[in-house]
């Protein structure tokens, strides 16, 4: 598998041009890659070359905007060409009726600004972009339509026809525009920053006039998120795929999606990824997306301190290859763009941060990549090297061969044989029972992100066999896995060997008119299988296909594993036997599983979806949603909006996703993960697993010996009976034990913590921390900032460790060390026998709320240990010392 290589930094010493770096382009010229960069209102235009062996970069020239630009530049740049051939790129929009920008040579160097009338074009927004084939320049205007400009000759541009905003458009604040050749027409699409949606225009060769052809946004089940920030375009095998990156208005979230545009100038969805903890594009900002030989790279960055590289098959799938987190050298913290320069066998990716002065460089060995094939049907061979091979729609015999492959099930029955190297086997739901040949556990591994409703190992179930393992999934679908040495694969080896990096949430768009329904308006199937469409819907022993229409439908699947879609409309759907598929469609829905392994999406409003009894699957979709699992192990994510979700019963999973969430485990093991907003976790029985990630999160682990971790936002744990394992993360945080014996971390921000009852193990972290240990034998430590440590009831162990502490043991034989700093240590009457190890005169001090009112009332009493100070009611040894070494400064009496 190809990897992320961060190499080293390049332009530190360019200035402050350096900095702020919105967006890079590399021209279009027949010389060395030459790249220009553009900065912020505060900063300019630069351009520089790299070397042909790409190992350093030279500064060719730069300028810098003067006041009145800078309230004009937009932070991006489009090259457009000048009749006469010259370039020119276009930063901002001038108060009048056109652009500015600065002519570039075909050699980097940068000339004096120069104005672009566009007429009838004032108060442009958003992007400006030139169709690559015909020519014609496009931008929005203040009054939301995209206005066309042809040449007129003498290297300026007149204005020719404009397409205004329609309700099923997504025209308003196009954040990226992109032009694409297809079956011999030209296609322009824009991306939409506050519908979040994409439409497809075709261009009129002769006059630049536009024609809709498609659109999809959030409304009709495309997945952007509420921040759409980049798009691109490529050609792969033939097929136009359109890549758009999103990120969440709150939180750490981001998006991935890819759109084929058809022939007709249709849209839709091929893949849509969201960000998970593995990889590294959340609050996506920029991304590219770059071809070298057969292969398309994708590279996506942001605000999540890193970046993610993908490749994108000839069948719109996107398959994760690495993601890179930042280091202290890297400088990929907040990314604000990206590009790309291929050179023989290595790929150079680019980043500016608005963090650090220059750009990061990152390389990809390509040195072993070889080719993209797919096939229909029959046989395909890779070449010996590192390839993708793709399965299509007939059975395929897919070998990879020498080499690290990529192997795509398609959807017939499959033989996979990787070979030799360490190769990836994507498997697709396809109800066949595919055969992977020669499975190395020890290098190979399986991809099975593509499976819906799979997000961990606990859905799958393994046989092991003496020649290697079936692998079982979604209701029974299997796949034989053969081992390459001829021996048994076990259940660890095959988890194990599962990337669980990408994460596809379930969306499916359905649009169409319906079949009228029978007079009756209630069609029932027969035994036979059946495929069924509108009114009240009634299936039969086998397995149905029901379909709703515009109104509100009621629908019943009976026997068999049935397929049952409302679509439109406030629909009922039963499940009732076998392992259904359900999905709920616009409006607000109510389904309920019944028995059997279900998977239910209830897409868009405010939807009631309900398990029962079976492992099941349950998606939540846009609005606020209401889902319970029942009995069994199920898997239940709310995805948008803000969700209740049940457990219940059995060791489930829920995840609940973008909105502010509340979600209740029940009995039984569960894991718990609450997204993007502040989110309540309720774990109940059982020893859970609850993760609060992103927002101002309250975990409660309820009874059981739970892991508790906060995440990023203030949060509040309480972790309830039982042995607790608790987290808070980053930001100021709450902790509480409970009953049991606990383990609190408070790790970052100023933390309060207590361990309740029980024998507790307590440290602060970082910042300044009040920790309590309660009742029990505990053992407490500040580590870093200012702490202030209670011990409780019982024999403690109080450690300060650095940072200026406060140390008080309570009852009980307490042993306190105040580590570096000026340390306080308190006892009272009850404080009983107490023990400070490092004791340091001048430097630390005690107080003392005693009766004794003078330091000469205290009995001070040497022994081999050190000096005793004994008081009605308590004493301390100070360890190591003798009475000459303390006096009367060293002591506080209250």
């Amino acid at each position: 598998m190809l990897s992320l290589e961060f190499r080293f930094q390049i332009g530190a010493s360019w200035g402050d041009l350096a900095v702020d770096i919105r967006s890079m382009q590399v021209l279009d010229t027949t010389v060395e890659p030459i790249i220009l960069a553009v900065n912020g209102p505060s900063g300019g235009l630069l351009s520089f070359c790299l070397s042909a062996d790409l190992d350093d970069a030279t500064l060719i020239d730069s300028v810098t905007y003067n006041t009145s630009m800078s309230y004009a530049v937009t932070g991006g740049s489009t090259v457009l060409k000048a009749d006469s051939g010259s370039m020119i790129a276009v930063v901002g929009c001038t108060s009048q009726d056109g652009t500015f920008g600065f002519s570039v040579q075909s050699d980097g160097q940068i000339g004096s600004s120069t104005t672009v009338g566009l007429p009838e074009a004032e108060g442009l927004t958003g992007p400006v972009i030139a169709a690559a084939q015909s020519g014609f320049v496009y931008a929005m205007n203040a009054v939301d339509k995209m206005q066309c400009f042809t040449s007129d000759g003498t290297g300026g541009y007149q204005a020719g026809a404009s397409y205004g905003d329609a309700g099923d458009l997504y025209l308003q604040n196009p954040v990226a525009m992109t032009t694409v050749q297809l079956a011999g027409k030209e296609y322009l699409l824009t991306l939409s920053g506050t519908e979040q949606g994409v439409s497809a225009f075709s261009i009129s060769q002769s006059t630049g006039a536009l024609t809709a052809t498609s659109s999809l946004g959030v409304d009709s089940g495309l997945g952007l998120l509420s921040d759409p920030t980049a798009m691109e375009a490529v050609e792969v095998d033939g097929h136009c795929y359109i890549l758009v990156t999103s990120s969440a208005d709150a939180g750490e979230g981001g998006a991935l999606t890819a759109l084929e545009l058809h022939d007709d100038g249709s849209l839709s969805v091929t893949d849509h990824l969201i960000d998970t903890l593995d990889t590294r594009f959340g609050r996506t900002q920029s991304m590219t997306a770059t071809q070298v030989g057969d292969w398309t790279y994708v590279i996506a960055g942001g605000g999540d301190a890193g970046l993610s590289l993908f490749t994108l098959a000839s069948n719109g799938q996107l398959i994760h290859l690495d993601s890179l987190a930042d280091t202290l050298d890297a400088g990929l913290e907040n990314i604000s763009a990206l590009t790309t320069v291929s050179s023989g066998d290595q790929l150079d990716i680019l980043v500016s941060s608005d963090k650090t002065s220059g750009l990061s460089r990152l390389t990809v060995s390509l040195s072993d990549q070889g080719a993209v094939l797919s096939t229909d049907s029959g046989r395909l061979d890779g070449t010996g090297k590192d390839d993708m091979l793709i399965g299509g729609a007939g059975d395929s015999d897919l070998r990879g061969g020498a080499g690290a492959d990529i192997l795509i099930d398609g959807w017939g029955q499959d033989s996979l044989s990787g070979g030799a190297g360490a190769d990836l086997f994507v498997l697709n739901a396809d109800d066949q029972r595919d055969v992977i040949t020669d499975f190395d556990a020890a290098i190979d591994h399986l991809d099975l992100t593509a499976i819906p409703m799979l997000y961990d190992a606990s859905r799958l179930g393994v046989t092991e066999k003496s020649w290697g393992a079936v692998l079982t999934f979604r209701g029974g679908e299997e796949t034989e896995i053969r081992s390459a040495n001829g021996k048994t694969l076990t259940a660890d080896q095959i988890f194990q060997s599962i990337d669980w990096n990408a994460n596809r949430p379930p969306m499916v768009l359905r649009s169409g008119e319906d079949d009228s329904a029978p007079d009756d308006g209630n069609p029932e199937g027969s035994g036979n299988t059946d495929t069924t469409v509108l009114g009240g819907l009634y299936g039969g022993s086998q397995n149905d296909t029901l379909v709703g229409g515009g109104d509100a439908d009621s629908i019943y699947g009976s026997d068999g594993d049935d397929w049952l879609e409302g679509q439109n409309g406030r629909d009922l759907i039963f499940g009732e036997e076998g392992d259904d598929w359900m999905h709920g469609g616009a409006e607000n829905d109510t389904m309920f599983g019944g028995n059997g392994g279900d998977s239910i999406v209830g897409a868009f409003g405010n939807d009631s979806l309900e398990g029962q009894n079976g492992a099941d699957s349950i998606a939540g979709g846009g609005g606020k949603d209401w889902l319970n699992g029942g009995a069994q192990n199920d898997t239940l994510f709310g995805n948008g909006g803000a969700d209740t979700i049940y457990g219940e019963d059995g060791s489930d999973r829920l995840d609940g996703g973008y909105g502010t969430d509340s979600m209740f485990g029940g009995a039984g093991n569960d894991w718990m993960h609450g997204g993007g907003k502040s989110d309540t976790l309720v774990g109940g029985d059982g020893n859970d697993t609850q993760y609060g990630a992103y927002g101002f999160d309250t975990l409660d682990g309820g009874n059981g010996n739970d892991s508790m971790l906060g995440g990023n936002g203030e949060d509040s744990l309480v972790g309830g009976a039982g042995n607790d394992w608790m987290h808070g993360g980053a930001r100021i945080d709450t902790l509480l034990g409970g009953d049991g014996d606990d383990t609190l971390n408070g790790a970052f921000g100023y933390d309060t913590l207590d361990g309740g009852n029980g024998d507790d193990v307590v440290s602060g972290g970082g910042g300044n921390d009040l920790i309590n240990g309660g009742s029990g034998n505990d053992e407490l430590f500040g580590n870093a900032g200012k702490d202030a440590i209670f011990g409780g009831a019982g024999d403690d162990v109080l450690s300060g460790n650095g940072g200026k502490d406060w140390l008080e043991g309570g009852s009980g034989y307490d042993l306190l060390t105040g580590g570096l700093g000026s340390d306080g240590f308190a006892f009272d009457a009850l404080s009983d026998r107490n023990k400070i190890t490092d004791f340091k005169p001048g430097e630390d001090y005690l107080v003392l709320d005693i009766s004794e009112k003078s330091f000469d009332a205290l009995t001070i009493t040497n022994s081999s240990q050190g000096v005793w100070l004994e008081w009605n009611g308590g004493e301390v040894l100070l360890q190591g010392l003798s009475a000459d070494d303390i006096n009367e400064s060293d002591v506080i009496i209250v």
